[in-house]
């Protein structure tokens, strides 16, 4: 995946990624995880999160994709 807004549809978009996010203890909401695809762009501090869901879900979603994803979108 070569965005933030791809790897959030992997984790199977905003809703069930808020949902998931909040179930790991960090609560994050819809709308939230919602501008963060608009946005293309998840701040650094869910990463570690947003890893340890992905890799609960079977999913290759690391923070240096992650990063790599940010430094991707910038380029464009």
């Amino acid at each position: 995946m070569d965005n933030h807004s791809a790897m959030i549809r992997e984790l199977g978009g905003p809703h069930r990624l808020a949902h998931d996010l909040t179930q790991a203890g960090v609560a994050v909401k819809p709308v939230t995880a919602r501008a963060w695809a608009i946005r293309n762009s998840i701040p650094a501090k869910y990463w570690p999160v947003i890893q340890t869901v992905a890799k609960a879900s079977g999913k290759s979603i690391t923070i240096n994709s992650l990063a790599q994803a940010l430094d991707t979108g910038a380029q464009q």
